[in-house]
């Protein structure tokens, strides 16, 4: 939906954006899955934020952008700042944490994210680690328990072992990229 627009990216090799085709291609597999109009977003390990930006361009309601470089969430900013000059941005936050961070899975298992869990609080979280992420399992599970998420979109560049509380509903590899879409079971 942002045709001919080019999001900026952060300098150096900490930010791996998904490529053009990947991200077409994820939200062909997503069509026909979810209705992305007045939908709540999390774009987790969001880099330059161009999968939540894309989801806001085809209408989703919310995106809550989480990174914890500092750069990468500078230039989802002014990614964001590109989008606004076209239209509706819609509810969108950048929160600067590191889901990474095994000792608490910090943001994931703050106070700020967890809600009532007889809603879902977002309709789809993007998940896009780095390549040497190996904590698939411990991810999914963590949204389940604190984000009741109804479905992810995992990006990876190999298989992994999925939770027994999600399922696999599509999975197809472009390149190196592994794309999975998993809802819960």
């Amino acid at each position: 939906m942002l045709k001919g627009r080019f999001l900026k990216a952060p300098l150096g090799s900490t930010t791996r954006p998904s490529t053009d085709k990947v991200r077409k291609a994820t939200f062909d597999l997503l069509f026909g899955l979810i209705d992305l109009h007045g939908a709540r977003i999390l774009d987790l390990f969001a880099g330059t934020g161009a999968m939540g930006i894309e989801a806001v361009s085809r209408g989703a309601e919310s995106v809550v952008f989480v990174d914890s470089n500092l750069s990468a969430l500078r230039t989802i900013k002014e990614n964001l700042k590109l989008l606004s000059t076209i239209g509706n941005v819609g509810h969108v936050e950048v929160v600067k944490a590191d889901i990474l961070d095994k000792s608490g899975w910090g943001w994931l298992t703050s106070s700020n994210v967890v809600d009532d869990k007889s809603r879902n609080l977002f309709d789809l979280v993007f998940c896009d680690p780095p390549y040497a992420f190996d904590a698939w399992e411990i991810l999914l599970c963590r949204l389940e328990d604190s984000l009741s998420a109804s479905m992810a979109v995992l990006e990876s560049r190999s298989t992994f072992s999925i939770s027994s509380s999600w399922r696999l509903s599509k999975q197809k590899r472009y390149g190196d990229t592994l794309l999975s879409i998993v809802v819960p079971a």
